[in-house]
C-alpha cells in the first residue's frame, strides 16, 4: 500500500494539496512570540521584518543547542542557526543588532545566574553564554594564541623532575580567543573578515568559519592550530552561533562560487531599493526632535527564552539526557520539507546556467535549516512534536531566502555579464562577421572572424581570442563543426 493512502484527508491536503507559492502566513501562522519579536524589533530597524525574524531563531537555536539533536539518517543536526545578512549600507542592520544584543544580554544573564534551579546551575557551570563581537579579524583575536609563561623556570622544572615531583607551573599559557565558548559570535562589517579577500594570511580565517559551523556531535567543529614557534597544538572549542552583517562586497559572487563557506550559513541578501530607502529616511526625519516612549522593553522575550530553556532542559533530563529523544518528527513533516525542496529545484530550472549553479549550491544547507527551523518553531509553540504547520512555517522562511538569493544573482550576474560584453567589444566581432566570407547558410570560419577582429579592433591575437570567448554565446548561434574547423552564424537579432 502507498504510504500516502494512509494519510487523513485533512493532513494530505495540508501536505500535498497546496502550491508552495500559495502558502500564506494566515494559513500557517508563526508562533505568537515570533510575531511579537518582529513587531518589537522593527520599531528600531525599519522594513527589516525577515532578518529581524531570523535573529529570533539565531538566539533560540543557541540556547537549546546542548539539549536537542535532530537525526538525519547516520548524520545529526544541532539547533544552531548561523545567519549571514548582506544588505545595502545604512538600512538598519546595526539597529537590529542593538535590539538583539539587549535581549541576549538579559537572557544570558538569567541562564548563567544563581536564580536557576540547582540542576541548571550545575549544567551551566563552564558553559556560560556570552556575546563575542570583533572588528579585528586576526588569529589571536578569534582563536587565541600561545605565550611562554613568565612564571615557568626551566631550572625549577628540571629539579622537580629529578625529585620525582610534579612542577605545578605550566610552561605555556593558552590565551583564549573570542570564539572560544558558548553564545553568539557577532561579526559586524563582515566584509573585512578576510573571507572576501582571501590572501594567504587570511586563508586560515576562512577555514575557521567553515570549521566551527560543523555539527556539534563530533570533534570536527573544534578549531585546531599548531603554532610554528612552539611544539604545542592549540584547540579552540567554539560552540557559538554566528551572526554576520555586511553590505554586499564586490567579490561576493566569486567567494560564493569557489569557497562554499557562505553555503554553510543561512544567508539573506538584499539590495534595498530607492523607494524603501526614501521611506526609511522619511521615518527618520519625521522622528527628529521627537522622543518616542519606548525603552526597548525586552523583559518579555528574556523571560520567554528562560521558560523555553527550562522546559526543554526538563524534557532532556526526563529523556535520560539523550538529546536525540527530545523531539519527535513525524513522517508527514518530511513530506512537507520535500515539497519545498521540489519547489527550489523547479524554481532553479528557469535560471541561467551561471545563476543556477551557484543558487543550487545552497539547497542542501537550506534543507538542513528547514529541518532545524521546524524544530525551533515547534518548541516556540510549546510542543516537542513537530507538526505540518511548523514545517510550512519553516518552508516559507526557506522560500523567502532562496527567492531573495536567486533574484539578486540574476540581477547581479546579468549586469556583470553586460559589462564584460562591452569590454570585449562585441561590435568589432559583429562587423568582422559581416566582412568575412560566408557560405550559403551564413556560416563563417571562426578563425577568419578572429583575424578580421584583430584588424578592425587593433587587437593582439590573444586579446581577440579572449574577447570572442566572452561574446560568442551572446552574438552567435551554437557553433557548427565541419571537419577540424569551427563555424559561426550571427544570431538574427544582431544581423
Amino acid at each position: 500500500m502507498n504510504y500516502e493512502d494512509d494519510i487523513p484527508e485533512e493532513a494530505y491536503e495540508a501536505i500535498f494539496g497546496t502550491e508552495i507559492e500559495e502558502i500564506t502566513e494566515e494559513e500557517y501562522p508563526m508562533p505568537q512570540i515570533v510575531t511579537d519579536w518582529i513587531e518589537e524589533g522593527t520599531k528600531f530597524s525599519y522594513y527589516n521584518e525577515f532578518p529581524i525574524m531570523m535573529l529570533y531563531f539565531v538566539s533560540l537555536g543557541q540556547i537549546l543547542k546542548d539539549f536537542i539533536r535532530i537525526p538525519v539518517g547516520a548524520n545529526t543536526l544541532d539547533t544552531r542557526v548561523h545567519f549571514a545578512w548582506f544588505q545595502t549600507a545604512r538600512t538598519g542592520k546595526t539597529a537590529a543588532w542593538k535590539f538583539m544584543k539587549k535581549v541576549l544580554n538579559g537572557t544570558f544573564g538569567r541562564l548563567n545566574g544563581d536564580t536557576q534551579p540547582v540542576g541548571i546551575q550545575e549544567f551551566m557551570t563552564g558553559r556560560e553564554l556570552d556575546v563575542f563581537g570583533t572588528l579585528a579579524y586576526t588569529d589571536a583575536s578569534l582563536v587565541g594564541t600561545i605565550r611562554r609563561n613568565p612564571l615557568w623556570k626551566e631550572q625549577d622544572a628540571q629539579q622537580a623532575e629529578e625529585d620525582g615531583e610534579e612542577y605545578a607551573v605550566e610552561e605555556f599559557r593558552h590565551i583564549k580567543g573570542g570564539l572560544e565558548g558558548n553564545g553568539i559570535a557577532h561579526f559586524d562589517e563582515f566584509e573585512h573578515s578576510g573571507i572576501f579577500n582571501p590572501t594567504k594570511t587570511k586563508q586560515e580565517i576562512l577555514a575557521y568559519f567553515q570549521t566551527f559551523m560543523n555539527g556539534l556531535d563530533s570533534e570536527s567543529y573544534k578549531i585546531t592550530k599548531r603554532l610554528a614557534d612552539f611544539e604545542y597544538e592549540m584547540v579552540c572549542d567554539c560552540r557559538r552561533s554566528m551572526y554576520a552583517t555586511s553590505y554586499v562586497p564586490k567579490a561576493f559572487v566569486e567567494i560564493v562560487a569557489t569557497t562554499g563557506v557562505l553555503q554553510r550559513a543561512f544567508m539573506f541578501i538584499r539590495e534595498v531599493d530607492d523607494e524603501t530607502r526614501r521611506a526609511i529616511a522619511d521615518m527618520y526625519i519625521d522622528n527628529i526632535g521627537i522622543k518616542t516612549e519606548t525603552m526597548m522593553d525586552t523583559d518579555a522575550f528574556e523571560r520567554s527564552f528562560e521558560i523555553i530553556f527550562q522546559r526543554v532542559f526538563g524534557r532532556w533530563e526526563r529523556e535520560g539526557r539523550n538529546p536525540h529523544n527530545v523531539m519527535t518528527i513525524p513522517t508527514e513533516v518530511s513530506d512537507v520539507i520535500r515539497q519545498y525542496y521540489k519547489w527550489m529545484k523547479n524554481d532553479s530550472e528557469g535560471l541561467r546556467d551561471e545563476v543556477k549553479g551557484i543558487a543550487e549550491s545552497f539547497i542542501q544547507n537550506l534543507l538542513n535549516y528547514s529541518t532545524i527551523l521546524s524544530v525551533l518553531i515547534a518548541v516556540s509553540n510549546q510542543r516537542f512534536t513537530v507538526s505540518v504547520n511548523d514545517a510550512h512555517c519553516a518552508g516559507r522562511i526557506i522560500r523567502h531566502s532562496y527567492s531573495a538569493l536567486t533574484e539578486w544573482l540574476n540581477k547581479t550576474l546579468r549586469v556583470q555579464r553586460q559589462s564584460a560584453l562591452q569590454t570585449a567589444r562585441p561590435d568589432v566581432f559583429v562587423q568582422a562577421y559581416h566582412e568575412a566570407t560566408k557560405d550559403n547558410e551564413g556560416l563563417v570560419n571562426r578563425t577568419e572572424i578572429v583575424k578580421k577582429a584583430m584588424e578592425l579592433g587593433r587587437l593582439s591575437r590573444a586579446q581577440a581570442y579572449r574577447n570572442i570567448s566572452k561574446v560568442e554565446g551572446d552574438l552567435f548561434e551554437d557553433p557548427v563543426k565541419i571537419g577540424q574547423s569551427t563555424y559561426l552564424r550571427l544570431k538574427e537579432e544582431h544581423i
